[in-house]
């Protein structure tokens, strides 16, 4: 029976386990007060590489929550043990700490070794005595440390047989086994990388001859997309090629280079807001399809433009070339834009980090 269920009932005997439990609280990533003005969330820190770090509201949310939280399992508590007419047993393993405040407990037998004062000398002698408020006399707490010490009889039922009615005798029935149904067929998720590698798969892209790259030259060309990606974002160019193992302070100029050659763009210069690294998923061809779009910005004439940020090097002939490879990848970006920012007009981009030009895409 829950504690909930055994809100004004008694018993003679009463059992409350698993005292020694510790709590558990699991907070949302978003809370919101009870003012709903003040809402708490994760946020980037700077000082931190923008790792993603509570902010002061949500910390204090997540206090007042626990708060509330502990204040209900106090209340429970006390129903449980007040059920009780003539015997309550409570169980749970000694704490390691009896002395906790109330506030720092973790779990209901601290409240109790704290309520009650029960110390070794206690659990040596097996037990104290309480004295009750009011004059109305003492009682005894008992304290079994050794489950073996405690007095119980154990008995032992014989197995009856089960008689077979004549009626049955020699007859046996048979067993079909059973059949499952298969369900509807699973749904399967693909990103906008798994329908470009489709596309690479099938051969609709022209051979290209390979050229010496102008930025982090030696530099593995997914790893290096990687980096560029997570500078043109906004992170430390540092700290990015650390964690990659390509640190020098020739891959932090031209890292520097890119990002202040990007932003002062013509097309970056129009740009009144921006967000970059925009998850979404639409359905395509009866699927749905998950991707990021690098940057999506808004321009100072109401219009929204997707960026494609791509750090191939290639032979300046040879871009337009390249740019067909990403014509479908773009106009996922550019449907998802459309559901992301409805009625607005968007224009795509690809925009090439070795050369710093943006390449219109039909969008």
């Amino acid at each position: 029976m829950t504690v909930h269920a055994a809100k004004g009932l008694e018993f003679p005997i009463v059992f409350v386990p698993d005292m020694g439990m510790s709590f558990q609280f699991h907070y949302p990533p978003i809370m919101i007060g009870d003012n709903p003005l003040m809402v708490g969330v994760k946020v980037p820190n700077p000082a931190d590489n923008f790792a993603m770090t509570e902010s002061a509201v949500l910390l204090a949310l997540r206090e007042q929550q626990r708060q509330k939280e502990r204040a209900e399992k106090k209340r429970l508590l006390y129903v449980a043990l007040t059920r009780a007419r003539d015997h309550l047993f409570m169980s749970g393993a000694v704490p390691e700490d009896a002395g906790l405040s109330f506030d720092l407990a973790r779990s209901r037998i601290e409240w109790i070794f704290t309520a009650l004062g029960v110390t070794g000398n206690a659990i040596g002698a097996g037990g104290l005595s309480l004295v009750l408020p009011e004059g109305a006399g003492t009682i005894r707490l008992t304290i079994v440390s050794d489950p073996e010490t405690i007095p119980a009889e154990t008995g032992r039922v014989e197995p009856s047989l089960l008689i077979v009615p004549d009626e049955c005798a020699g007859k046996a029935g048979t067993r079909a086994a059973p059949i499952y149904s298969v369900g509807p067929e699973r749904v399967k998720v693909r990103s906008v990388s798994d329908i470009e590698n489709e596309r690479k798969g099938k051969g609709t892209g022209p051979a290209r001859e390979p050229v010496v790259s102008k930025y982090l030259p030696g530099v593995e060309g997914t790893k290096k997309g990687t980096i560029i990606h997570e500078v043109l974002r906004g992170r430390d160019a540092a700290t990015v090629l650390k964690e990659y193992g390509e640190l020098s302070e020739e891959h932090v100029r031209q890292l520097g280079e890119i990002v202040t050659r990007f932003f002062s763009s013509d097309l970056m210069k129009r740009v009144k807001r921006s967000y970059c690294e925009v998850p979404f998923v639409i359905t395509l061809d009866g699927g749905p399809v998950t991707g990021k779009i690098d940057r999506l910005v808004e321009l100072d004439d109401g219009s929204w433009a997707v960026i494609d940020y791509k750090s191939e090097a290639a032979v300046m002939e040879g871009y337009a070339a390249l740019a067909e490879e990403y014509r479908k990848s773009i106009e996922i970006y550019c449907e998802a834009a459309r559901q992301l920012v409805p009625g607005k007009k968007i224009a795509a981009y690809l925009y090439f980090t070795e050369t710093g030009e943006f390449l219109p895409m039909k969008s």
